[in-house]
């Protein structure tokens, strides 16, 4: 189904505001752009597009977290019995693949190579959300709902697919529900400041439809 274009130029604003305003992300859970449109950008969570070369920079990193998560228990299921030296390359392989999820991270904040091109939009016409069928399995990731067409707001759990790097894979989340089954999700990272944050995006959900 194609976008409404209200929810195009949203989106092409949206992009705008937050490639140039990066330092905002960090600390608000709700941009800001001036111009009637608020961006919901899932901070705490490595929702991002990846280029070609970040893929690059990407694989050899996968390619050894599969590795130290796959030998132990190859090793045990072989002729590894528990002793010291098998216990020990056993943490090992534990640290480094924390190590390796850590640097995946530090990694994914390099905007040049994972620019933030999924969020969610909330303006003047309505609200839309811009993620990729990757992050949201068996949902459509680019639905949009007119201010008019929104029956009811609550909140979720919901599968998350980029917060398995945060060790999580549920997050909260709202769920704006329309009519014919259609809804928009804004995913939440957990945090501290959580409720805070829902609560902030609950109101401006509440003034936009009124």
């Amino acid at each position: 189904m194609k976008s409404p274009d209200w929810a195009i130029k949203d989106y092409q604003e949206g992009l705008y505001y937050t490639l140039e305003h990066e330092e905002e992300v960090d600390t608000s859970p709700l941009l800001d752009t001036g111009k009637g449109l608020s961006v919901s950008v899932p901070r705490g969570l490595p929702a991002c597009h990846i280029h070609f070369m970040g893929w690059f920079m990407l694989a050899p990193i996968i390619v050894f977290m599969i590795t130290v998560s796959i030998f132990p228990f190859l090793g045990f299921s072989t002729r590894w019995e528990l002793e010291l030296v098998p216990v020990g390359i056993t943490f090992g392989c534990v640290l480094l693949f924390l190590g390796l999820i850590w640097a995946m991270k530090m990694m994914l904040k390099n905007r040049e190579l994972f620019p933030r091109h999924y969020f969610v939009t909330l303006g003047t016409q309505g609200i839309a959300m811009y993620f990729s069928c990757l992050h949201f399995p068996r949902k459509n990731p680019k639905s949009a709902l007119a201010w008019k067409e929104v029956e009811s707001v609550e909140r979720i759990i919901i599968p998350f697919i980029p917060a398995l790097l945060t060790g999580k894979l549920n997050v909260p989340a709202l769920r704006i529900n329309g009519a014919n089954k259609n809804s928009v999700i804004i995913p939440f990272a957990p945090h501290p400041d959580i409720e805070k944050d829902i609560e902030q995006t609950e109101k401006v959900i509440r003034e936009r439809r009124t």
